[in-house]
């Protein structure tokens, strides 16, 4: 899944982080898959480019934060 609709409240949980970036919520992807995702998302949907979205990019970087400083979330 390469396109997700922006959370209205922003990513709070790891549910809301897992959905931006397209994974179950369940899930537990580890952290190459979780970095080769963001890195697939963010080439789509960088601001500098061609169908660029400044909102979504916001919430990929806040979802791969808050998966990246709790121990375990991933």
């Amino acid at each position: 899944m390469l396109r997700f609709e922006p959370l209205a409240a922003g990513v709070n949980t790891r549910a809301d982080a897992l959905f931006v970036l397209g994974f179950p919520p369940a899930s537990r992807p580890d952290t190459k898959t979780l970095n080769a995702r963001f890195r697939q998302l963010a080439t789509v949907h960088h601001p500098d480019g061609e169908h660029g979205c400044h909102h979504r990019m916001r919430q990929l970087n806040a979802a791969m934060a808050l998966l990246r400083s709790a121990p375990n979330f991933y």
